[in-house]
């Protein structure tokens, strides 16, 4: 079974499951025509690969499309997903509101003819990572929380000093071995570290004892 499936050359657009979660009608359901269209601007807006002819060597990216931003007509998503224009454009609107695309129109010329109101869409890379992850955006807001709320992250400018070396002193109450900073270190270690890696070293990191004037 697995072979004859194996043989058959099955293509089509990516969707991702956790869409049928995170676009949704009004209802609360997936919204069903609205993700269809979204993976079908997802494709577009995949790039290939361009390699050199004879040599193979990779030259870089270009996007499927000519133009700068993806052309598409509300008659062509029509006809393609055998539903009504209204169908459409309400799915297009509802992909806006969530941020995920956004709508533009121009006046092209195509053919010598001047054809106006031409729709365009741009893909919101951001908001589709949001949506396509939207897990892992939950443990960066409580990650910024956790570091909102940590004395040794907080600003030193910002609270008083004797208020910081108490906080610090019972924090290395469980701790053997403590290193002392100094405050221009403290300040540099807070702006270069990145969150992810500042609180993955934070449970190796020996906790600061006293910080030197």
């Amino acid at each position: 079974m697995s072979d004859a499936v194996a043989e058959l050359n099955i293509t089509g657009n990516v969707i991702p499951a956790v869409w049928f979660k995170t676009i949704v009608n009004d209802k609360g359901r997936p919204y069903m025509l609205a993700i269809m269209i979204l993976s079908e601007v997802v494709y577009w807006y995949r790039p290939v690969e361009c390699r050199d002819e004879k040599t193979g060597e990779f030259l870089g990216y270009k996007t499927k499309f000519r133009q700068d931003v993806l052309q598409k007509s509300y008659k062509d998503l029509a006809e393609y997903y055998q539903v009504t224009k209204r169908q459409v454009t309400d799915a297009i609107v509802a992909l806006e509101k969530l941020g995920v695309v956004k709508r533009e129109f121009r006046s092209v010329f195509q053919n010598g003819v001047r054809c106006n109101n031409v729709l365009f869409i741009h893909l919101n890379v951001g908001k589709l990572r949001e949506l396509t992850y939207p897990h892992s955006d939950d443990n960066e807001d409580k990650s910024k929380k956790s570091k909102g709320s940590s004395p040794q992250v907080a600003a030193v400018d910002e609270i008083d000093e004797e208020v910081e070396r108490e906080n610090l002193k019972k924090n290395v109450d469980s701790v053997d071995n403590c290193t002392t900073l100094s405050r221009k270190n403290v300040r540099q270690i807070q702006r270069l570290l990145t969150e992810d890696y500042y609180f993955k070293i934070l449970s190796h990191l020996i906790i600061w004892q006293e910080i030197s004037v």
